[in-house]
């Protein structure tokens, strides 16, 4: 039970969030928000098909935002750390876990990178937020995190 409460959480969150995004859409990011982080490697391509069998026919839209990631990726940059796919994959699934939970912890072994997400995270949304200036803050999903 707590699994569908979730699910029907994550699509509120996904709707308000973005609007204009149809339902099916909608439902596909919130499934995939809430279960994609529970995986390892091998296990997200079977998840992604198992879900695509479920909605034979539609096409996806990730709800990851371009503007959010272009900024993750200028921060990694200039701070010098390693800026692949994966890694930036790893700080955007954190940024939306951190939409649909009320609280997320990061865990691994030391030297992975975890200080480097919650800190590539909070800067970049700091950066994001500032060039941003005409978005109201209660208009905006974008918070800043102190950590």
């Amino acid at each position: 039970m707590r699994a569908v409460r979730a699910t029907i959480r994550a699509s509120s969150e996904y709707r308000i969030a973005h609007p204009k995004m149809d339902e099916i859409n909608v439902a596909y990011n919130a499934m995939r928000g809430i279960n994609l982080s529970k995986f390892v490697g091998n296990d997200v391509q079977m998840f992604d098909n198992i879900i695509k069998d479920i909605f034979m026919g539609s096409s996806f839209i990730d709800s990851s935002d371009l503007k959010l990631r272009e900024c993750v990726e200028d921060y990694l940059k200039k701070s010098h750390y390693d800026n692949n796919a994966q890694f930036v994959d790893r700080i955007m699934k954190t940024w939306d876990n951190a939409l649909i939970r009320s609280g997320v912890m990061l865990i691994g072994k030391s030297g992975v990178g975890k200080t480097v997400v919650v800190t590539a995270l909070s800067e970049t949304l700091k950066q994001f937020l500032n060039e941003n200036r005409s978005i109201r803050p209660e208009q905006s999903i974008y918070k800043p995190i102190n950590t």
